[in-house]
């Protein structure tokens, strides 16, 4: 039988909020429903740890344990959470234990720095796959598949005395051959303008300016 809310004084809020009593949400906000995906009247009576991502919730139950016991643990910490829907979200959690024995707990989301985290390692990765090829074309290949992986689109490209000469591009799922069929353009051997930000980036290694997409455009 699902428990009832202690209370309906758990305010809306910005961040998402919840009460959890011997191991249950008892009360919670819309937010906190919204956040993980549920109803807020499905959400209230459910195991707290039944909402946090399976290789986390050891660490997340021992916490909790001590901390109604009374012993010192971290006030606030990142969380991997399990929406309805199966989606994983990262949270910063804030937690508080109150004279009865209530947990209250807000949360914020940190799902866009977990996701950026994943992305950095992942370059850091690919960095040193090409560092361990020894030939030009291995390096370029290396890098061409890495960046696929990643989700990104990237061009390969050879200056010639005023212009930029496209030597290469791929995208994700699609090869230069399938590219130049759907853009009904040859891109091999096109030539573009050799521009001021173009010219920096090949000096030094990367370049942000503020006309840059359109550049690359």
């Amino acid at each position: 039988m699902a428990a009832r809310s202690t209370s309906q004084t758990v305010p809306a809020g910005v961040l998402p909020l919840g009460v959890i009593r011997d191991g249950r949400i008892v009360d919670a906000n819309e937010r906190l429903a919204q956040f993980l995906g549920y109803d807020l009247a499905d959400l209230v009576g459910k195991r707290f740890l039944d909402l946090v991502a399976v290789h986390d919730r050891e660490r997340v139950r021992e916490r909790y344990e001590r901390r109604v016991r009374g012993e010192s643990v971290p006030d606030s910490y990142e969380i991997a959470l399990l929406r309805k829907d199966g989606v994983q979200r990262h949270a910063e959690v804030y937690v508080a234990l109150d004279a009865s024995g209530l947990v209250t707990f807000e949360l914020a989301d940190r799902s866009h720095l977990a996701s950026r985290r994943a992305h950095l390692r992942a370059l850091a990765g690919l960095g040193a796959a090409v560092q361990r090829e020894h030939t030009e074309e291995r390096i370029f290949a290396t890098l061409a598949d890495g960046l696929l992986a990643l989700g990104m689109a990237w061009a390969r490209v050879r200056p010639e005395g005023d212009a930029l000469v496209v030597l290469d591009v791929g995208a994700p799922n699609a090869g230069t051959e399938q590219l130049e069929r759907e853009a009904s353009i040859e891109v091999r051997g096109r030539r573009g303008p050799w521009t001021a930000p173009a010219r920096r980036a090949w000096r030094e290694g990367s370049v942000y300016a503020d006309d840059l997409p359109l550049v690359a455009g």
